[in-house]
This record gives structure tokens, C-alpha cells and sequence, in this order.
């Protein structure tokens, strides 16, 4: 089980990091990438927009539980929780909400 709280560098999730909670402050349209799949991998990630709304990309293999966030609503805080099945990018599971 991971406990390091960490805030997230450029826009990459390594699910070899320590850090299982994440914080990400953007102030533009972000795409965002993953590495070093694992199986049993959990990242979650605060994701704080800035005063303007701001687009939001995920690599294509990614599998969205619910709606998948094209973009996120100005000041806003969400919470993206991704799980990791095995060591391919279709192993990620995804579940997003945002703060109304």
C-alpha cells in the first residue's frame, strides 16, 4: 500500500511512483500520459483548474468507469482515480468527478 503524498510533475502518471495521491494544479489545456503500468497500481489525483475552464486529454486506452472529462469547469477541484489491472494501457481503469 502506498502513503507518499506527492504533487505531480509535467503531466505523466507513473504508476512506479510511491506517490498514491497526487495534486495538479492546471493552467492550460493538459493531455495527460502513463508509465510503468503495474498490476495493483492505484494513483489519485487532485486536479485544481485555474480561473478559466481548461480541456483535458487521456491516452486512448484508458477505460472511463462513467463519463469520461473532456474538459474541467474554471476554479474547480476534481479527484481522477486511476487502477491499474496489469502492465498495458488498457488495464487502466478511470473514475473522475468534480466538485459542483
Amino acid at each position: 500500500v502506498q502513503y507518499s503524498v506527492g504533487t505531480m510533475s509535467g503531466v505523466d502518471f507513473d504508476f512506479d511512483s510511491t506517490n498514491a495521491i497526487q495534486t495538479k494544479s492546471i493552467s492550460s489545456n493538459t493531455t495527460f500520459t502513463g508509465s510503468n503500468y503495474s498490476a495493483g497500481k492505484t494513483i489519485s489525483l487532485f486536479l485544481t483548474t485555474d480561473g478559466t475552464e481548461r480541456d483535458l486529454a487521456f491516452p486512448s486506452g484508458w477505460i472511463f468507469q462513467g463519463s469520461k472529462p473532456t474538459a474541467q469547469a474554471a476554479s474547480k477541484i476534481g479527484t481522477l482515480t486511476l487502477t491499474c489491472a496489469s502492465t498495458t494501457e488498457a488495464s487502466v481503469r478511470c473514475a473522475y468527478a468534480v466538485e459542483e
